[in-house]
């Protein structure tokens, strides 16, 4: 009997790690278009894995892109320096956080100097 609750536990808690994974790590990306430009209006966290999925959609676009971080509560640093390998391609950021502003403009100066 203790056995099987002790792997129930082991399994809820395995679950409940990997429900906390997803949520850490939701972005919600929706598409619209003003005038010439797309825009991809962007909130929740922006990781890694977010990173490659943006690449392919901007990638696809024939239009200039804009991304709107209104939204946007937390970001890693592969997310920083893809921010920053945008806005050097022209994708313009718009509503920005101070907090990634500011790390932005670090990691190209850290580039920069090093």
């Amino acid at each position: 009997m203790e056995l099987m609750g002790f792997q129930y536990v082991t399994i809820g808690i395995r679950i409940a790690l990997d429900m906390n994974t997803m949520v850490n790590s939701m972005l919600k990306i929706e598409r619209s278009a003003r005038g010439e430009f797309v825009v991809f209006s962007l909130s929740g966290r922006i990781g890694i894995d977010d990173v490659a999925q943006l690449e392919r959609l901007f990638e696809a676009e024939d239009h200039s892109v804009i991304m709107d971080l209104k939204e946007v509560t937390l970001v890693d640093r592969d997310a920083v320096r893809f921010l920053a390998r945008c806005e050097s391609d022209n994708i313009k950021v718009e509503n920005c956080p101070a907090y990634i502003r500011e790390w932005i403009v670090r990691e190209r100066d850290q580039k920069t100097s090093g």
